[in-house]
């Protein structure tokens, strides 16, 4: 039957198509006979399913753990320049259903750390570090999910407030060693969208959608929502700015967002920025 298949193709005037199907048997006699390139690919294949099932699992998981209903909010005077007033405190019962998810949930691929801050013009990086409001770890799909159904939407925040979602416990400074040589993609939006892309670009954070878009040596390890008067700031953290430039993270969300229309998006290295290194 191979047989057949092979001669008719050769009879046939479509150099072309005759090509085709020569470097297509060769290959698949390659990987038969080579064990090497045939669990190179099997590995391969094994690891895009594991990370389609991941993405599955993260967006199927948002049904079935519901919202606690246990979120309190510290309310201070808001004249106070240090106000987190929007800042979520979990009551003992979520924080043992959150501890449960986290225990015996689907894992991610790294641990994930929620945090809130206000911006606050003129502060230094230890002032700015001093003001984070530490949120929550999650370790797995579930806990996720418990700790992001329990906290304000990120259209309900306040104005100057920005949530951070950042890989294995960074803080989101920019000149916290492990971050001061990367940097971020900037795409400023419509308040309207604004939910909508934080929750689809933290989904593809944790389910590691842009570890394909980055340059070998580079890593997504941070997202971050800023809400501002007129329109609202997504970032996406890197660790490597000088491998920016030969990354797929803007089309990605493109491909993720395609009905969204975003203001502005850029490329922006911490070191470059103006307050970069302010003691």
């Amino acid at each position: 039957m191979v047989y057949r298949i092979y001669v008719d193709a050769v009879d046939r005037s479509n150099v072309f198509y005759t090509l085709i199907v020569n470097v297509f048997f060769f290959l698949f006699f390659v990987q038969l006979y080579n064990p090497f390139f045939f669990f190179l690919s099997l590995s391969f294949y094994r690891r895009s399913g594991e990370n389609r099932h991941m993405i599955s699992e993260i967006k199927s998981s948002a049904h079935r753990v519901s919202k606690m209903a246990a979120v309190q909010c510290e309310s201070k005077d808001d004249d106070s320049e240090s106000d987190l007033s929007k800042s979520p405190v979990f009551s003992s019962k979520t924080v043992e259903a959150i501890e449960e998810h986290d225990n015996t949930g689907l894992p991610l691929q790294s641990s994930w750390t929620f945090w809130l801050d206000k911006a606050i013009s003129g502060t230094t990086a230890e002032e700015y570090k001093a003001n984070l409001k530490k949120i929550y770890t999650v370790n797995t799909v579930q806990s996720f999910w418990a700790v992001f159904n329990n906290i304000p939407n990120a259209a309900e925040i306040q104005v100057r407030y920005s949530y951070h979602l950042m890989r294995d416990g960074r803080y989101p400074i920019w000149e916290e060693p492990i971050n001061q040589k990367g940097g971020t993609w900037r795409l400023k939006c419509h308040k309207i969208d604004t939910a909508k892309i934080w929750q689809e670009v933290v989904l593809a954070a944790i389910g590691e959608q842009f570890a394909e878009c980055v340059a070998e040596g580079d890593e997504v390890c941070g997202v971050t929502v800023s809400i501002r008067d007129r329109e609202d700031l997504i970032q996406i953290w890197n660790v490597n700015a000088a491998l920016a430039s030969k990354a797929t993270i803007l089309q990605r969300v493109h491909v993720l967002l395609p009905e969204v229309n975003f203001l502005t998006e850029f490329y922006k290295a911490h070191q470059s920025h103006h307050a970069y290194g302010r003691c």
